[in-house]
């Protein structure tokens, strides 16, 4: 019996965002500039273990910016990089299952870590429009 494996297309990375919750907004807000880091840098790490992907296909500039369209909760800027092959992960299946997670966290592990826990459900993962004009201000 040999098993077949999945083949994903190769597709290009791509950057978007996940917005953070009030409770998790004032939680970041009130951390210092070398905490945000470190609070972005374990975000992506308990994504990348729940979806699961490589752990280096999850990244962030660690910019964030507030959404003026919904009471200024924090964006965070976070990229799905693109695979090395294709045995692994599309980025189009990463950020579909990415987005459902968040959308659905009541129901799966997001809601458990103490990071992830703090997304929006309402927001999900949204990629980056260079037409979306959201996203066209300064990131800190």
């Amino acid at each position: 019996m040999s098993l077949v494996s999945q083949k994903y297309s190769i597709d290009d990375s791509v950057s978007g965002f996940l917005r953070l919750t009030d409770q998790g907004t004032s939680f970041f807000e009130r951390l210092l500039p070398e905490k945000k880091t470190g609070f972005i840098q374990n975000l992506t790490s308990q994504l990348a273990g729940i979806i699961p992907v490589q752990s280096n296909r999850i990244k962030s500039n660690y910019r964030y910016q507030k959404d003026t369209k919904s009471r200024n909760q924090m964006l965070i800027n976070i990229q799905i990089l693109k695979p090395n092959n294709d045995s692994e992960l599309s980025v189009t299946t990463i950020v579909s299952n990415l987005s459902t997670l968040v959308k659905n966290k009541v129901f799966n592990s997001l809601s458990l870590n103490s990071l992830t826990s703090m997304l929006d459900s309402t927001y999900g993962f949204q990629k980056y429009s260079k037409d979306n004009n959201l996203y066209a201000s300064i990131f800190c």
